[in-house]
Order: structure tokens, then C-alpha cells, then sequence
């Protein structure tokens, strides 16, 4: 049988032993962080900026511009509303609203002015956008914007330069091929597209296609109703 003294000793042991559980101070402190952490949420939740609520662009900083003097638009120079939107040919994202664009356009005619910025993102986007830039300067930028589009499936989310079939697309639009290669390789062209993209992250343009509508930021995909809904409340 143990003594009294042996029992009190092995009491004491089991006393000042470390405890399975937390002690009552690491309770509180991760009391504490979960309740910051919970705080946290909260603030990103009310501060986060929401697509329905987008900021002003006007706030860029540096000589950033939403649309430049060269930058290639439809409809009237006057319209009152202008709807921008930075894109990449080969992006799927803009593929899939390009009919949705071309839907609205007809729609809104002049009072409506659309505005292309370039966005690239992919192995052969700037490619493509000089092929749009090296028709336009032949007068057939929208046939070889809507071209490249339309046949995206042909020649999008390919890791080898896609400048021949480009090239035949310029053919079939009737173009002079032996100035459209020579454009392509124009630095100016390379520059205004690079140029494009700078402007696009000064005003916030994370990804393809961002819309700005009058300025504002309106979001990326949108069904034709939604943008609909943009372009009714800016209209006077």
C-alpha cells in the first residue's frame, strides 16, 4: 500500500503534468484570432468593389487613355454612348461575345460607338492583331476583325504562328498579300498594340473582354440583355 506521501507526490505530478487541452490563455487567444478573422471577411465583403457598382475609370493615373486617336471604332463620333472593349482575337471569352457585339451594333446604330482595344494574352494575339491593324490599313480592318473571329476555331490556342494561314485569310479578303506581309512586321504596329495593353492595366483591365461603357467599367461576359440594360441608361 502506498504511503500518504507517495499519494500527495504522484497528485502534484499529475498537477503540474501538461494538459491534453489548451490552457485557458490559448483559448482566448485563438478566441481572439477567429474573431479578427471573421472581422476580416466582413471588411472584404463590404469594401470589395462588385461588378454592379464598378468604379469610375477616370481615376487612372499616367497618360493612360480609354480610347486613343487611332483606335479603331463603329458609329457616329457623336453617339452618346460608347461602348470600348479591350479583347484578344484568340481569346474563347471574346469569341463567344463577339456575335453578341455584332448583335448590338446593328441594334444601336449610331447611337451606339463601339471602340476596339487590344488585350493579348495568347501565343498568337498580337499576331492577330496586326493582321487586323494590316488590313485596316488596306480599309478592311472590320472584314479581318470579323474574319478572325469567325474562324478562331482554325487558328486559336495554337503554340505555333499561325502568319501563313493569316496571310490566306488576306487573300480571301482580296487584299494586297505582299503589303499585308510587310505590315505585319511593322514595329508601329506591335507598338500601338503593346501601347493598348499598358492602357489597359492602367484602367483596371485584369483579363478579355473587359467592357467600359462611357467610361465605366462594366464587367467581362454579359448577355446581350445586360448589355442592353448598360446602354439603355446612358442614352438620353
Amino acid at each position: 500500500m502506498s504511503s500518504r506521501n507517495e499519494r500527495r507526490e504522484r497528485r502534484d505530478q499529475r498537477r503540474t503534468s501538461t494538459p491534453i487541452g489548451l490552457s485557458r490563455e490559448a483559448k482566448i487567444l485563438l478566441g481572439l484570432g477567429a474573431a479578427l478573422a471573421g472581422m476580416a471577411v466582413v471588411a472584404f465583403l463590404v469594401l470589395a468593389p462588385s461588378e454592379d457598382d464598378p468604379g469610375p475609370v477616370a481615376e487612372a493615373g499616367g497618360d493612360a487613355q480609354l480610347v486613343r486617336e487611332d483606335s479603331w471604332q463603329t458609329g457616329a463620333t457623336d453617339a452618346p454612348v460608347t461602348l470600348v472593349e479591350f479583347l484578344d482575337p484568340e481569346c474563347e471569352s471574346c469569341g463567344a461575345m463577339y456575335p453578341i457585339i455584332e448583335q448590338i451594333r446593328e441594334e444601336y446604330g449610331d447611337r451606339l460607338k463601339f471602340v476596339v482595344r487590344y488585350f493579348p494574352l495568347h501565343f498568337n494575339s498580337v499576331l492577330a492583331a496586326a493582321a487586323m491593324e494590316a488590313a485596316g490599313r488596306q480599309d478592311r480592318y472590320w472584314e479581318m476583325y470579323a474574319l478572325l473571329f469567325e474562324r478562331q476555331l482554325e487558328w486559336g490556342e495554337q503554340q505555333i504562328s499561325q502568319r501563313d494561314l493569316f496571310v490566306a485569310y488576306a487573300s480571301e479578303l482580296g487584299l494586297d498579300v505582299d503589303a499585308f506581309t510587310n505590315d505585319l512586321n511593322d514595329p508601329a504596329i506591335q507598338a500601338k498594340v503593346e501601347r493598348d495593353q499598358r492602357d489597359g492595366v492602367a484602367f483596371g483591365v485584369e483579363g478579355t473582354p473587359t467592357f467600359f461603357i462611357n467610361g465605366q467599367m462594366v464587367g467581362s461576359m454579359m448577355t446581350a440583355d445586360m448589355l442592353r440594360d448598360r446602354i439603355e441608361a446612358e442614352l438620353p
